[in-house]
């Protein structure tokens, strides 16, 4: 009997639902429903919590089951990568400032370099922690912390005296919203409509032709009729070709889908 099969017979036996077990592990009950099924396995907190709740030791929940101990293996070496790319994060962003304050007398470029790493750790820390649709809420985290990057990076350029210009509020924010709510579009389209991974591309490859002349507008690219064209025919034109090309084979990818499950 694998680890899922056990958690299933216990709870049931505890006469204990899977949004009671949840409540009590702070999770999800899909979490809950994805371990029983064997869709995925709880980490070593939750496995120990686990044989609290269940009152079962881990002797009998973890024997047996090769797959869970693989993954237990797995996450402890993912641990130590996610450790070790911590403290080398923490002590790149500590130098840069240090290195800062002593040769210029001020925090400037260095804002750049330790916000960048705070951005993507961020990221990191979302894919560690999270159970389930990792991607999606390091997206979110992502996307909450845009703008503040690119405020951190305006300050840097702008009391270091390496641009002077307001950019941010002209530019920045604006595009920084274009080509979030184009990106937010297709994850939601592509959610509901349950689009694959080729349909979803194809989406993100037609808005983008969109989102490339809203970007030379803002940014002043096209002076004339004819900047447009030649940005069209050395940008825009590779879209669509990119798109079409996903929207044809994601097509009849969801088509053959669509036969098999009718």
């Amino acid at each position: 009997m694998n680890i899922g099969e056990q958690l299933q017979l216990r709870r049931k036996e505890l006469n204990m639902t899977q949004e009671e077990v949840a409540k009590k592990l702070f999770i999800s009950r899909q979490a809950i429903s994805n371990w029983e099924t064997g869709k995925s396995y709880p980490d070593i907190e939750n496995i120990i919590a686990l044989s609290t709740i269940y009152e079962i030791s881990l002797d009998n929940l973890l024997k047996g089951d090769k797959n869970v101990m693989i993954e237990l293996r797995k996450n402890r070496v993912y641990q130590y990568v996610y450790t070790t790319l911590a403290i080398l994060s923490v002590a790149s962003a500590g130098i840069c400032l240090l290195i800062d304050l002593l040769v210029s007398g001020r925090l400037s470029w260095s804002l750049i370099v330790t916000s960048s790493l705070i951005y993507v750790s961020a990221a990191g820390i979302t894919l560690y922690k999270s159970t389930e649709r990792k991607l999606l809420k390091a997206f979110i985290s992502l996307s909450l912390l845009l703008i503040p990057l690119l405020a951190s990076i305006q300050y840097s350029l702008y009391y270091s005296q390496m641009n002077q210009t307001h950019w941010l509020i002209d530019r920045g924010i604006p595009l920084a919203i274009i080509w979030l709510v184009i990106i937010w579009f297709v994850i939601v389209t592509a959610t509901i409509c349950k689009l694959n991974n080729f349909l979803a591309f194809s989406l993100v490859a037609f808005l983008s032709m969109f989102g490339s002349y809203l970007t030379g507008l803002l940014t002043g690219i096209y002076s004339n009729l004819n900047d447009y064209f030649d940005h069209f025919l050395s940008n825009g034109l590779a879209s669509l070709i990119v798109g079409l090309i996903c929207l044809m084979v994601g097509s009849s990818s969801f088509i053959r889908e669509r036969k098999t499950t009718e």
